[in-house]
């Protein structure tokens, strides 16, 4: 046996009388098998501490004057004289088992059993004892467990024996002497699979990192903590267990780049906290803003606090918290334990691995909540376009042909902890189309369906044969929104008069996107349907009958078969009536048709048939033809008519009745339908 041992602790003089204080041995457990003999002498006061071993499972057992505890490592301490009458007579021994409670052989002997059968030793020193009434003492603290003593083996022949206890013998050592010990082995240790550290940038806050995190869940948090598991053999007993951490060089650079500076970030030990700053380099990391510290205590607890942001993924769309860590190598946690003997051994793990920063992304949806907030509507009206982009005219001409709106105001964005570039102008904008969708739209000159296709950034309808230019759609970088109109289109209803009407771009077909993108480049988008918050305001025509001198149309009697002067192709007359009407066909385009029409149907036209004396009553035949026939036997007299060209036609078959009676001879006084016929658009 070469192990390191120490079993009692004398202070105080060798000499002394009942006026001096007593010599204190301080019991500690031997070393596996080992066997001490402690000799109290019996000229001095002296005190047996038995504090120290009070949780250890020992066995009292008494043998003559020795007291022997039996140790659960087969270690043994006699103590001698201990059993003797004359340290009761001279009050020289007495027993300590806990601060405050002193006793004498007597009492320790019957406070606790005590065997004289080493071979059948069962009894215990029980936690405390009272047998003594001593309640003001304290307990002795001892928390044992039964054990048993393996007998010892036969002495093989060839083998010595142990050396003979001889009644008589006994080590006296002198006041001041130290026995010298022997080195046990070095202490080992080892170290379990360290804690997984993650913290979320979500919840940073403005007060470390300069913008606030968006604190979306699931729940997380900036300090995360975890205990390093430690294995260890100390057989010279523990004297220290320390934890410390290093980098593998001073301002080493991480890789990591801080979001909001764009700058790495680098690692320094500062007051046994690993520390991570950013900086354009080292040296400037050095006195650079805080990113994450990593700190261990005296337990073996490791903390990783998050103070700001930093890149993880390769922009991702979403806030799918995606994580990076610490590159291996750079971080290292060491472990160190010391035994009594100032033996030290160490053991190490690589912390960075285990440390992982989740990413907070950005996030943006629609609000329309408030009375403030709506989604904006684009209209332009047809009537403003010109024949520079129309071909023709509207009936205003006037060029207004655009509409302008912000949209940016119904997007609500989040940029998260990460930031973005330009704070001003979080949000980008974009429009695009689904090429599989109708517009629903007709060019109304060309009867084309407008079709849409991307030029850039920018939306374009076009005629789907003679791909004309019918309108454009663009947004710029503060999401305005401006809709530019150059050809009119059909709207769904014809009304009279015009009741400038709308149709929209069908619902699917041009889509309004807002999108955020990070520092970290990660990105978050939503949209609105564009289309239908795009109207065409119809441009529809307009006729007038202006003040101009309308045309006459007369005929002649005398020129039918039974008149005086009989000539067919003298019975009709013409009248051209088209610039009576002042007409504006918009910017649609228009044409003009001419209709003839009666009051009612049989309307009484005023005259009177010749023949017959029957009255003259008006229709209007299958193609638009009035007619003028006798009420009872429903022959022709006249018909009128009127051409594309508005050229109008009257032609008489039979005489009627003049307003007088010719004399001395003919005059060829007329009559007319007393604006019963009425020329209509």
């Amino acid at each position: 046996m070469n192990e390191q041992f120490r079993v009692a602790q004398a202070t105080g003089a060798g000499n002394s009388n009942n006026a001096s204080p007593p010599r204190i041995f301080k019991l500690t457990k031997p070393f596996a098998d080992q066997a001490v003999v402690l000799n109290l002498g019996y000229d001095q006061k002296v005190q047996v501490d038995f504090s120290a071993i009070s949780n250890e499972k020992i066995t009292l057992v008494h043998i003559g004057e020795k007291l022997i505890i039996l140790f659960d490592n087969h270690s043994t301490v006699t103590v001698e004289p201990f059993f003797d009458s004359r340290h009761d007579q001279l009050g020289n021994l007495t027993i300590e088992v806990a601060p405050g409670r002193d006793l004498t052989v007597a009492e320790f002997a019957s406070a606790f059993p005590i065997i004289n059968d080493p071979s059948a030793a069962s009894a215990v020193l029980p936690a405390a004892g009272d047998a003594l009434g001593q309640n003001n003492a304290q307990a002795s603290g001892a928390n044992f467990s039964p054990f048993t003593v393996d007998p010892l083996p036969p002495v093989p022949t060839n083998t010595l024996a142990p050396q003979e206890e001889l009644p008589t013998f006994q080590v006296d050592f002198p006041t001041g002497f130290v026995l010298q010990p022997t080195t046990p082995p070095a202490p080992t240790i080892s170290l379990g699979t360290l804690p997984e550290l993650v913290v979320d940038e979500s919840f940073l806050t403005a007060a470390t990192n300069g913008i606030d995190g968006s604190g979306t869940g699931p729940a997380g948090t900036t300090v995360a903590s975890g205990l390093l598991p430690v294995t260890l053999n100390v057989p010279g007993g523990q004297q220290s267990l320390a934890f410390a951490l290093s980098i593998s060089a001073p301002g080493v650079d991480t890789g990591l780049i801080d979001s909001q500076t764009g700058n790495h970030v680098y690692l320094f030990v500062e007051n046994g906290v690993v520390v991570g700053r950013e900086g354009k380099d080292a040296a400037a990391a050095a006195s650079g803003l805080q990113d994450f510290t990593v700190s261990v205590d005296g337990s073996g607890k490791l903390t990783l606090t998050d103070l700001r942001s930093v890149h993880e993924g390769t922009g991702e769309n979403g806030d799918v918290s995606e994580g990076t860590h610490v590159p291996a190598g750079l971080i290292s946690l060491t472990a160190t334990v010391t035994d009594n003997s100032n033996q030290s051994s160490s053991a190490s793990a690589d912390v960075g691995p285990h440390l992982t920063l989740q990413d907070d992304g950005p996030s943006i949806q629609v609000v329309l909540d408030g009375e403030e907030r709506f989604i904006p509507n684009l209209t332009v009206d047809e009537s403003n376009l010109t024949a520079l982009t129309n071909g023709i005219d509207g009936s205003i001409h006037n060029g207004n042909n655009t509409a302008t709106a912000w949209f940016g105001g119904i997007f609500q964005a989040v940029t998260g902890a990460d930031g973005v570039a330009d704070p001003q102008h979080p949000i980008s904008y974009a429009l695009s189309i689904d090429a599989s969708k109708s517009t629903g739209l007709v060019d109304s000159q060309t009867g084309e369906n407008v079709v849409l296709v991307m030029n850039g950034t920018t939306v374009e309808g076009h005629t789907a044969s003679s791909n004309l230019l019918v309108f454009t759609l663009s947004v710029d970088s503060n999401g305005f929104v401006t809709f530019t109109d150059d050809r009119a289109v059909k709207e769904p209803d014809g009304t009279n008069p015009d009741l400038n009407e709308g149709i929209s771009i069908a619902s699917g077909a041009v889509t309004l996107t807002a999108t955020i993108t990070d520092n970290d480049g990660d990105t978050a988008s939503t949209g609105i349907d564009l289309g239908k918050q795009v109207t065409f305001l119809d441009d529809g025509p307009s006729i007038v009958v202006n003040n101009s001198v309308e045309p006459v149309v007369a005929v002649d009697e005398s020129f039918l078969p039974n008149g005086s002067t009989p000539n067919a192709a003298l019975t009709s007359a013409t009248g051209n009536f088209a610039g009576a009407f002042t007409s504006v066909q918009g910017a649609d385009g228009a044409t003009i048709a001419y209709t003839l029409g009666v009051s009612a149907p049989g309307a009484n036209s005023g005259l009177t048939d010749s023949l017959s004396g029957q009255s003259v009553l008006l229709t209007v035949n299958g193609s638009g033809v009035v007619e003028g026939r006798t009420a009872i036997g429903g022959d022709l007299v006249f018909t009128v008519s009127v051409g594309g060209t508005g050229v109008v036609t009257l032609t008489e078959f039979r005489s009627v009745h003049q307003s007088s009676v010719d004399s001395p001879s003919d005059i060829s006084e007329g009559i007319s339908l007393n604006n019963v016929a009425n020329l209509v658009t």
